[in-house]
């Protein structure tokens, strides 16, 4: 449940993860951004929504290739 509102948290994930496919869901929880493997919903990764913004720049940015 949204700890907002008490809604059902709305997971989203990349609209080319096909149906079946294991990918990365992302969803929205009063001010923190949830991120978790659809292959393990269990577990689940909060953060700030500066701090997703900071990890999505640093993957724009190439800052964790190896």
């Amino acid at each position: 449940m949204n700890g907002a509102d008490c809604s059902p948290i709305r997971w989203k994930r990349a609209s080319v993860c096909g149906t079946g496919a294991i990918c990365v869901e992302v969803a929205k929880d009063g001010d923190e951004v949830l991120v978790r493997d659809s292959a393990k919903p269990h577990i689940v990764i909060r953060t700030s929504e500066d701090g997703w913004r900071a990890f999505v720049a640093g993957a724009k940015n190439g800052e964790f290739d190896f």
